[in-house]
């Protein structure tokens, strides 16, 4: 709603209880296959149903697919390789669909499903709040109230976590901008609900791939008309 001031008290309190740490990067892969993390997991939903749900319409049939731009996401030059971050290759993968092969955002989904079998030690279900977005919230904020360097901070602190160059040691001396901060939320939070609402919030125009359009930012997207029953006097 705007209220980046309690925005950041709370995402700082967070922060600091510590109770949240960022998995290794060797698990970056697997932390969140069908399963809440027992790491950065702040919030989540428990369901035996989701990655079977996903799997059903992403990989077996056409009904879920990536958008056609989605890999330039994670295309620049500063990740542990030219031009690639290392969650391109741990969230997404090539798999064969009818004689085709398909690109699927498998992060938060596993071809083997039966709840029966699971052994992993974490709660099945779906993670709603994780501790990244605690550290793009008070990067954001920071940087509204024109504190840039601890801004960038915040902001790097995901930004290693996640094996890539921190922004400091990108360009010395150069501040990030809301851009920056959007940019990697989008990354690190694909396929878990969330840019449509960051779109919002920043009344930001969308491009719709399947009607490969894109549709200015206003009330006519964003919001829901008033019912006219709830006008009725009577």
């Amino acid at each position: 709603k705007g209220d980046l001031e309690n925005a950041k008290k709370y995402a700082d309190k967070v922060i600091q209880s510590e109770k949240f740490q960022f998995v290794g990067q060797e698990d970056l892969s697997t932390f969140m296959k069908r399963r809440t993390s027992l790491s950065e997991t702040i919030w989540g939903l428990y369901t035996t149903k989701i990655s079977s749900y996903l799997y059903d319409r992403h990989v077996a049939k056409t009904i879920m697919t990536l958008p056609s731009d989605w890999r330039l996401l994670y295309k620049n030059t500063e990740g542990p390789e030219p031009g690639e971050d290392k969650r391109l290759s741990a969230w997404f993968l090539s798999k064969e669909n009818t004689g085709n092969s398909k690109d699927i955002c498998a992060k938060i989904m596993d071809e083997s499903n039966d709840a029966s079998e699971y052994t992993g030690g974490a709660y099945l279900g779906f993670s709603m709040i994780r501790i990244p977005e605690m550290y793009y919230i008070m990067a954001e904020a920071l940087l509204e109230e024109g504190d840039r360097v601890r801004a960038r901070d915040y902001l790097d602190i995901v930004v290693s976590a996640r094996g890539m160059v921190k922004f400091a040691d990108r360009d010395t001396g150069k501040d990030i901008t809301l851009e920056d901060i959007m940019n990697e939320r989008r990354k690190e939070l694909f396929g878990e609900g969330q840019w449509w609402f960051c779109l919002k919030r920043l009344n930001r125009d969308i491009y719709v791939d399947a009607l490969d359009a894109t549709l200015k930012g206003g009330d006519k997207i964003y919001t829901l008309p008033l019912p006219t029953e709830e006008l009725d006097p009577r």
